[in-house]
């Protein structure tokens, strides 16, 4: 898991998030608040348009997304593993039940973020 602060997450080598579109051009991806926040990707503008159409909103939010919906992938595939081993030997399932539950809301959390429903 990467850090707020750090620049480049370790061993991933991207910005870590959250990531979201810039209020004024919601082309843009952002990283960070205020004067710290950098442009850390976004979508291109046919040369003829001024404005991005629905199609690029949807591939800016989709990019914005992205480290939530991977920070949500860990966080399921661990659960999961999790839930195998409790099986396995008989250990806390309810403990690995629960925690896949909030992998699951995370990840809802994350899809909805993506398709701009949050």
């Amino acid at each position: 898991m990467c850090e707020k602060s750090e620049q480049i997450c370790e061993g991933q080598g991207h910005t870590p998030g959250p990531w979201r579109q810039g209020e004024n051009y919601p082309s843009r991806i952002l990283a960070g608040e205020g004067s710290a926040a950098r442009i850390v990707a976004g979508t291109c503008l046919p040369v003829d348009e001024e404005t991005p159409n629905e199609t690029e909103l949807a591939n800016a939010r989709l990019i914005a997304a992205a480290p939530d919906l991977l920070e949500a992938l860990k966080l399921y595939m661990a659960s999961v593993e999790l839930m195998n081993a409790a099986m396995k030997d008989g250990g806390n399932v309810h403990g690995a039940l629960s925690a896949l539950v909030g992998a699951e809301d995370m990840a809802n959390w994350a899809i909805a973020k993506a398709e701009g429903r949050s």
